[in-house]
């Protein structure tokens, strides 16, 4: 009798994109319980190289080496054939395309979940959420978040998901 071909199978890296607020965490940890699969997110990890206190400026080397050891952890799972969750946000298309060669040098599939909510709703969402202001989450104020919507590219033919 001639052997079965095993099934290969390839991990699914959730690449969640959108800006501050629009619900990517809330999402991200909803997966990670009912796919049971580990989630990272950029942010969790800059607070806690910060020591889990709030600094008065962005550092980038900071956010720089959270990167850094997020895509470390990632090529790991995915060298052992796990899928995950990339809590990210992803606003440039540029670092949406050099994270998709990365999972896919890795035999992983990339998977972009864009969450899309309208300016007002983010501005009731992050006045909520800034009342709270928890360690590991930014402060966004109405004018900072202005910024936030000029450098953000929204994606568009990329396979995308939308959540709306």
């Amino acid at each position: 009798m001639k052997p079965q071909k095993q099934e290969t199978f390839n991990p699914i890296v959730y690449m969640l994109c959108g800006l501050t607020g629009w619900g990517k965490s809330t999402y991200s940890r909803k997966l990670e319980a009912e796919q049971h699969i580990p989630r990272f997110s950029l942010d969790e990890t800059y607070f806690a190289l910060m020591g889990n206190k709030r600094p008065e400026h962005h550092d980038y080397e900071i956010e720089k080496q959270a990167e850094e050891q997020v895509i470390a952890e990632m090529k790991q799972l995915l060298a052992n054939g796990q899928s995950l969750i990339l809590d990210h946000g992803f606003w440039k298309k540029a670092n949406r395309d050099k994270y998709r060669r990365l999972i896919q040098e890795d035999g992983g599939i990339p998977k972009l979940i864009y969450f899309k909510v309208p300016k007002q709703e983010l501005i009731r969402r992050l006045a909520e959420r800034n009342k709270i202001a928890e360690i590991g989450t930014h402060i966004i104020s109405p004018e900072l978040l202005d910024t936030f919507y000029e450098r953000f590219e929204e994606p568009s033919g990329e396979s995308e998901e939308v959540i709306e």
